[in-house]
């Protein structure tokens, strides 16, 4: 089965907005932008807007397609295929830059966002994901 994803990376001098969180099947840690799985008959762009609200409580504003990545991955033994959609974007409330770090829900569990540089996260542990997000970002 093929998951579509779309994510957006919110950036502030060099740095990108991601939050930790770990793997249910191999309690492995990972390092990820803000985003998820597109629902059935929505777009891209619509999901991303409707992720972040629901991720940060925030709206968004000047979403611009940065491109669009195949995602081929094995985790925890099984075979995985995304197509991840990659978005640029910006707070509505621009007070949002200013914080160091950002509450992000899915569901009942609570992240913490934070900046970090894209040099950081290529050689980042635990690891960035998806990593062609950063290739992407360096074009």
């Amino acid at each position: 089965m093929i998951v579509l994803k779309a994510f957006c990376v919110f950036s502030r001098n060099r740095e990108i907005l991601v939050y930790e969180k770990v793997d249910k099947k191999t309690g492995q840690a990972f390092l990820r932008p803000i985003g998820g799985k597109i629902e059935f008959g929505e777009r891209s762009s619509e999901a991303i807007q409707r992720e972040v609200y629901e991720e940060t409580g925030q709206k968004i504003k000047e979403l611009k397609l940065l491109g669009v990545l195949e995602n081929i991955f094995t985790q925890a033994g099984d075979l995985h295929h995304e197509v991840d959609f990659v978005y640029d974007a910006k707070f509505a409330n621009e007070d949002i830059y200013n914080l160091e770090r950002i509450e992000v829900r899915e569901g009942e569990n609570l992240y913490f966002a934070n900046w970090k540089s894209v040099n950081e996260l290529q050689k980042s542990d635990p690891p960035f994901v998806p990593p062609d997000i950063l290739k992407l970002l360096n074009q």
